[in-house]
């Protein structure tokens, strides 16, 4: 590993809080209440952000967020080591889960059903930005040998991302809800019945923004 291309780790977070409640309605009726929140943040960079090397090379078309700067990655097609930073990098941004649930309980002679539900609400606030700075392959298609590509300035391939007009903050939502019932019938002293059924909905993860595409190969968009 090549000094100098690796990853700085700012402070990482992690916040967990969670209220609940019992309550007694009747001798025979038991509610039970939850409300929750996790909070997971990070702050990856690349460890050599404070240098603009697009600027300084006159490389075109990346990107100027100074978040993003850094030497771009430069690919030896695994004859040579890599030069540049991981392309996954920078990351910033916190991960917010809320989450709320009940469970009433009704107890009747040797009967106890059970009748509840849950409710997750996922949120994030995230950047992400792929191949900011850039990555050229080098495999030696034009010279025979991948580094003597790389002085005569020959990439097999280049990829850069920028994102939606430059925009790479993502605000994704999921949600989840769930219900369930039980009952717990006991027959006998050697017989007890569990019964018990459940319901579970997860709604498929969307970006507030519409900020998340996929390419359509039919349409050609």
């Amino acid at each position: 590993i090549i000094p100098g291309f690796g990853r700085e780790q700012g402070a990482t977070r992690f916040i967990t809080a969670g209220v609940s409640d019992t309550h007694t309605f009747t001798p025979n009726v038991l509610g039970e209440f939850r409300v929750g929140f996790n909070r997971w943040e990070l702050d990856y960079l690349q460890q050599d952000h404070a240098n603009d090397v697009a600027g300084q090379l006159g490389l075109p078309g990346l990107s100027r967020k100074e978040i993003d700067f850094g030497f771009p990655l430069l690919n030896l097609g695994g004859v040579y080591e890599n030069l540049g930073s991981a392309t996954n990098l920078p990351q910033k941004g916190p991960f917010d889960t809320y989450s709320f649930a009940t469970t009433i309980t009704f107890v009747r002679g040797a009967q106890s059903l059970k009748v509840g539900g849950d409710y997750r609400h996922f949120e994030s606030d995230f950047i992400f930005d792929s191949i900011a700075r850039g990555s050229y392959t080098f495999t030696g298609r034009f010279s025979g040998n991948p580094l003597a590509d790389l002085l005569l300035g020959y990439p097999t391939a280049a990829l850069r991302g920028l994102g939606r007009n430059g925009d790479t903050q993502f605000a994704f939502v999921s949600k989840a809800v769930s219900g369930f019932v039980q009952d717990d019938w006991r027959l006998s002293d050697r017989l007890t019945l569990n019964l018990g059924l459940r319901y579970e909905y997860v709604v498929p993860t969307y970006e507030k923004q519409n900020r998340l595409t996929n390419f359509d190969f039919t349409a050609g968009e």
